[in-house]
């Protein structure tokens, strides 16, 4: 068993899959390499991708329930890319960012740190 834990396979989520149309060509292609489970990780960056928790969990139902009507061997698993931000643990702890298999723990597995070209070195 084979799992892909970071991907932008939702539909129309972020900068990953447009449509469910290329999210099962991705979901497809993914089964036939052999995974059987892919951690969906749509990005959650303020002002940018405002992603909410209740949107990845409808695309997720959406995206299960057409890959359970083709017959593909493959299941889609909550989960999220979230930037690192000052108020990451507040939003944790009123229950508003989606964990790894929307378990409650594992919640920064993917974190993404502030990109910026003026990281000063040293």
């Amino acid at each position: 068993m084979f799992i892909d834990i970071h991907s932008h396979i939702l539909p129309g989520i972020d900068d990953g899959a447009e449509d469910l149309e290329q999210s099962l060509e991705m979901i497809k292609i993914a089964a036939l390499d052999g995974i059987t489970a892919v951690a969906a990780t749509p990005h959650v960056i303020s002002g940018v991708y405002d992603t909410r928790k209740d949107q990845i969990i409808s695309a997720l139902q959406k995206l299960n329930k057409q890959i359970e009507n083709e017959n593909i061997p493959l299941q889609v698993l909550p989960g999220a890319e979230v930037r690192l931000e000052p108020d990451l643990p507040h939003r944790l702890q009123q229950g508003e960012l989606i964990t790894l298999n929307d378990n409650g723990r594992y919640s920064c597995w993917n974190c993404r740190l502030l990109m910026s070209r003026n990281i000063p070195a040293g």
